[in-house]
């Protein structure tokens, strides 16, 4: 439990300053992957803070329970274990995701001997030629999984995969590796992509809320699924997690269940929706050089830890008002395909999405999965 669980706003949001944290050690990363929102990211080079610039920042907070360290890929950095020890040394949860690609025995050993590391994510959309694919810049799939098993030994590994049009029909090779290395669950998440009319909406709704330029770290493309595709993939996927008796999440998990609209880009018309990041697990989220964001899908800064306290950003009027603003409107339409939205109270119901005419969202339904 974190110290917001106690107090909240009348705007639903936490009153006192999380304890949780989303760090992304850098933007940087040896990959090429289309699917990336950071690629954008990747020729502005931003600063970074040094290993000692880390200790004497997140030494000055003192309510520090849980951190989740992000890239880019947080092991380019010759110092990625030297941070996650420094964490592990101050008794602080740690979950971290990689792609598993610049692991060596050196960094599984010191790995292996924290005491407060939760969970490791992997990233991983395919094996063989569909992995080479996806992840451009590291071919081998079967070294990946390698890492896997090795890892499963001592801290829980989840495999987290992109559902794109390249490996739509392809995940049965993958959730029997998945089975194979011991694993403990497989997450899938659609491709968050953003049409350039839903990216300006959401600008200039918080230029409303907040004034001032906010640009979208999201690049602006069309991606229209086809909804009969996407609801026959997530059955085989389904039934190739039973087979091989794989924990199955979808991301959001509220996916299965608003499929249609989900797929469109279109669930900010329909419901209200909420942002966990600040209503079930409220978190601070900062980027390489120490400033503090909101949400990584806006680029919007409320502040820097080198100089600021959390607290002094977090009860800030701007993060207010745009927490304010968000709780008013049911969200952004920018947050309709985000990994992290919490579905809501129902403006309308459209009959499309009625469980009754929807048998095949009834079956995911029926299997956990809405």
């Amino acid at each position: 439990m974190t110290r917001a669980d106690n107090q909240v706003e009348a705007n639903g949001f936490p009153e006192t300053t999380p304890s949780y944290y989303t760090f992304y050690l850098t933007f940087r990363c040896h990959l090429k992957c289309p699917m990336c929102y950071q690629r954008e990211l990747r020729t502005s080079r931003m600063d970074e803070l040094s290993f000692p610039e880390i200790v004497e920042t997140f030494d000055r907070i003192a309510h520090l329970s849980r951190v989740n360290l992000l890239g880019g890929e947080i092991f380019v950095r010759p110092d990625a274990m030297d941070v996650l020890e420094y964490f592990d040394q101050r008794g602080v949860t740690t979950t971290i995701t990689t792609s598993a690609g610049l692991l060596t025995d050196q960094i599984v050993q010191r790995l292996s001997a924290m005491n407060h590391l939760l969970s490791i994510n992997v990233s991983a959309d395919g094996v063989g030629e569909t992995y080479r694919r996806i992840r451009v810049g590291h071919s081998d799939s079967d070294c990946v999984f390698h890492w896997i098993r090795q890892l499963s030994e001592f801290v829980d590994v989840r495999v987290n995969s992109v559902l794109l049009s390249e490996n739509l029909d392809e995940f049965e090779p993958l959730i029997e590796a998945v089975a194979a290395s011991g694993a403990a669950s497989l997450k899938v998440q659609l491709q968050i992509a953003h049409a350039p009319a839903v990216v300006d909406r959401s600008l200039a709704d918080v230029r409303t809320w907040l004034g001032g330029e906010v640009k979208s770290l999201y690049p602006k493309e069309e991606k229209c699924w086809q909804v009969e595709d996407l609801k026959t993939a997530l059955c085989r996927i389904r039934q190739y997690a039973d087979r091989y008796r794989v924990r199955l999440e979808l991301s959001p998990r509220e996916l299965a269940g608003f499929l249609e609209d989900y797929a469109s880009e279109t669930l900010w018309q329909t419901h209200r929706l909420n942002c966990e990041g600040f209503t079930r697990v409220p978190r601070i989220k900062v980027f390489p050089n120490g400033d503090v964001v909101l949400c990584e899908e806006l680029n919007v800064v409320f502040g820097n830890l080198r100089h600021q306290t959390p607290e002094d950003i977090w009860q800030s009027s701007r993060v207010r008002q745009f927490r304010s603003g968000l709780k008013e409107h049911g969200g952004l339409p920018i947050c309709g395909r985000c990994c992290r939205v919490v579905v809501g109270e129902k403006r309308f119901v459209p009959l499309s999405l009625t469980p009754a005419i929807d048998p095949v969202v009834s079956l995911l339904a029926n299997e956990g999965l809405a």
